[in-house]
């Protein structure tokens, strides 16, 4: 049965050439096929970028990456199957979609093979790359496990509840995802799916969403963690801050999991982060980066090592320890000095209380303090015990520290007694440990106490 295609009319007026749609057949796994709607750029010099939507969008959410990334990349944006524009069949799983995602690349794309991702895109696409050469990986936002005391979001929760009559009989969910973005993408992501008829596979990948470990799917999602934690390959993530789908607590999740992916996050974005901020621009600079240039074999610039370094790495409390006896003056202001001696003796002390009250190395900090002694000796604590800073200009007002502090993922808030009531009253850092500063033993003029003050 010939697929349904829009008009050459209705590609242009949604900003995409024409030429640049097909259909193509995918023979999978168990001898049978299937006929996708992809939009496909054409052969390339460096590779071939696959792009994979999620749900309910189709491959003009990649519109961005087909018009910027060529002609040096190949770029084709699929339509997974009963998505898009693509054949209509049975209910598929997460294990099947990534299946056919890897029979698709192995039968239609050649060269070094990058793969992006967005929503459920990234657990189908995750599923996939163990069993590709992929040479990068990008994702928008997306999640491969709802994190610890986080409720679902509230439209899939409301999808799940009611999936056949908000994603199937009415458009309530393909029309709540689309109100996402601005109004000149509203009625191309429609379009696919102006019927019942046509929405029948949106409603199937909403029930197969796995919550239990009893969910036909659960399994496969695991898998797709496990990839993403195995990834040795370049990896970005682009984000946005205000997506009320995957927001921010899914992107720490994944950062958990591939401490060594980078990120571009963009605060203001929600949830359609390639059709709304400058994704595609933001990919091809970071493929510039972490990939050999055209001309050269390509291999990652990560797997790079170097013979040998003019300057060895020195950890940047090395030089506090060795000066730990020093009476010589390590810093200075207008309030007086204070002798490197002071300085170690106060952070040891920061150091030492912060890991009795279970501070881990890698754990962020929030430093709400202003310049000076105290938050030289807090930053030095937070170092030895083996933290992450968090610094942000107050410059940029409450609004601002609103939005950097919440997407740090801070686990520990320092601060004045001042600092830590704005930060409490405007939620800066939500479930962070407060901890005021100025009441550490040890900390610069002022007199011991037994503990530190936890707010």
């Amino acid at each position: 049965m010939a697929l349904e295609s829009p008009s050459d009319a209705d590609w242009t007026r949604w900003g995409i050439d024409p030429a640049w749609h097909r259909n193509v057949r995918v023979d999978l796994p168990d001898s049978r096929t299937v006929e996708w709607s992809i939009l496909d750029t054409g052969a390339a010099s460096r590779g071939t970028i696959v792009c994979v939507h999620g749900n309910p969008t189709w491959g003009y959410l990649w519109r961005g990456f087909l018009e910027t990334l060529s002609p040096g990349w190949r770029v084709i944006a699929i339509d997974q199957t009963g998505m898009g524009w693509s054949q209509r069949a049975e209910p598929r799983t997460l294990e099947q979609r990534s299946a056919e995602l890897v029979a698709f690349c192995e039968q239609h794309t050649t060269g070094p093979l990058v793969v992006v991702a967005h929503d459920w895109g990234g657990p189908v696409a995750l599923g996939a790359v163990s069993s590709l050469d992929v040479r990068a990986v990008i994702l928008g936002n997306t999640g491969v496990a709802k994190p610890d005391r986080t409720p679902m979001p509230p439209l899939i929760a409301t999808a799940r509840r009611f999936v056949d009559l908000a994603c199937r009989r009415t458009p309530l969910f393909v029309g709540g995802t689309a109100a996402m973005t601005a109004k000149e993408h509203r009625a191309a992501l429609r379009a696919p799916y102006r019927s019942a008829e046509r929405r029948v596979a949106v409603a199937d990948f909403v029930a197969d969403i796995p919550l239990t470990p009893d969910d036909t799917s659960w399994t496969a999602l695991q898998k797709s963690a496990a990839n993403l934690a195995d990834l040795r390959i370049p990896l970005l993530l682009v984000w946005g801050g205000r997506d009320p789908v995957f927001h921010d607590r899914f992107l720490t999740d994944l950062l958990e999991r591939a401490p060594h992916a980078d990120v571009h996050r963009f605060p203001d974005a929600g949830h359609l982060v390639p059709l709304d901020e400058p994704m595609a621009e933001v990919a091809s600079d970071w493929l510039d980066q972490v990939l050999d240039s055209p001309d050269t074999t390509g291999e990652p610039l990560r797997a790079q090592t170097s013979a040998s370094t003019e300057t060895p790495f020195e950890n940047i409390t090395s030089a506090l320890l060795r000066r730990s006896s020093d009476e010589e003056s390590a810093y200075r202001d207008a309030a007086g000095s204070v002798s490197w001696s002071a300085l170690a003796q106060g952070s040891a002390d920061i150091a030492r209380v912060l890991v009795e009250r279970g501070f881990a190395p890698g754990d962020r900090v929030a430093m709400l303090v202003p310049p000076g002694a105290d938050l030289l000796t807090a930053a030095y604590g937070v170092w030895l015990a083996g933290g992450v800073l968090v610094v942000a200009d107050s410059g940029l007002g409450p609004k601002g520290l609103r939005s950097v502090l919440r997407a740090s993922g801070a686990t520990w808030t320092f601060g004045t007694p001042k600092t830590l009531s704005a930060a409490r009253v405007l939620r800066w850092t939500p479930g962070a440990r407060f901890i005021c500063t100025t009441r550490f033993p040890g900390a610069i003029n002022v007199a011991k106490t037994s503990a530190p003050a936890v707010l």
